[in-house]
């Protein structure tokens, strides 16, 4: 899915994330919440964004472009990567 749906409501956004800031929990398997969808913009460089079914096997891995971004639906199992060299905003 690449556009979150009309009904969506933005409650929190952060600050830029850089490969230094990143937090560690999301380049480590998670899932948002009920309910919760998230948008992840990617400004610089590039991100690999996985998603796994309910048994934590991979289901697909997308390769997020900058200037792009990655749409998580609730409940959805995610891993980031980074790439080995990326360029800060």
């Amino acid at each position: 899915m690449t556009k979150l749906p009309e009904t969506v409501v933005a409650y929190k956004t952060t600050e830029p994330f850089t490969p230094e800031t990143v937090p560690k929990a999301l380049l480590a398997m998670h899932r948002t919440k009920i309910g919760v969808w998230g948008k992840i913009d990617v400004l610089a460089g590039g991100l690999t964004v996985s998603r796994f079914n309910e048994d934590g096997k991979p289901i697909s891995a997308d390769l997020v472009a900058a200037g792009s971004h990655a749409i998580v639906a609730p409940k959805n199992r995610t891993r980031w990567r980074l790439p080995k060299k990326v360029s800060s905003p």
